[in-house]
């Protein structure tokens, strides 16, 4: 992700499989991380049953707003290039 993405607002693709291990606490227990895309501090997981929107707030980070939003009828995720 270049530091220009990031300030124009584009969200970089991010490694899933460092995602699924970051999120083991709050995965169920057959879920698994499809697609995670980060955006400066920000970070949107698609996962076989959920997606999940993660908002770093304050300067240092440490304030959270988590949002899961259940997929039970999604069966496909797509993103244009």
């Amino acid at each position: 992700m270049g530091i220009l993405d990031a300030l124009m607002g584009n969200a970089s693709e991010a490694d899933a499989a460092e995602i699924n291990a970051e999120l083991s606490a709050v995965l169920a227990d057959n879920e698994q991380v499809v697609h995670a895309y980060k955006m400066v501090r920000d970070l949107y997981v698609f996962t076989d049953k959920r997606l999940i929107a993660i908002d770093k707030q304050g300067v240092t980070g440490r304030k959270q707003v988590d949002c899961a939003i259940q997929c039970p009828d999604c069966r496909d995720f797509r993103h244009r290039l």
